[in-house]
This record gives structure tokens, sequence and C-alpha cells, in this order.
């Protein structure tokens, strides 16, 4: 795993501003902690279909 200071400098290395790369970072994170893992039962009831995962998604255009 790269340490979270070398993704950060790796980023700005290539021209991105620290603000976007610390922002990605988080967004990184925050996935990596399965902070986007869950779905609330609400989500279906607006789409008025089951909600359906990336992966799922991926496999049927692939």
């Amino acid at each position: 795993m790269v340490p979270a200071d070398a993704r950060v400098a790796a980023r700005i290395a290539v021209g991105l501003p620290e603000p976007l790369a610390r922002l990605m970072l988080g967004g990184y994170r925050a996935a990596a902690e399965g902070f986007f893992a869950g779905v609330d039962p609400l989500l279906g009831k607006l789409l008025g279909r089951e909600p359906r995962t990336v992966r799922d998604v991926l496999s049927e255009r692939a």
C-alpha cells in the first residue's frame, strides 16, 4: 500500500493542485473503508427499482 503522503506528492508532481490531490485521497480512503458500500432502502423507492452495483453495471457492458 502506498502511504497517503506519497499518493498526494505523486499527484502534485504531475501538476494536480494540492487541495484537489488531498480531496481525491479523501475519496479513496472513504471507498477503501467501505463508506460507499451501504445503500439506503430509500434509494430503491426513489428509483422505482432495486439499485444495481457498479460491478453489475460494468459486467453488463463487458
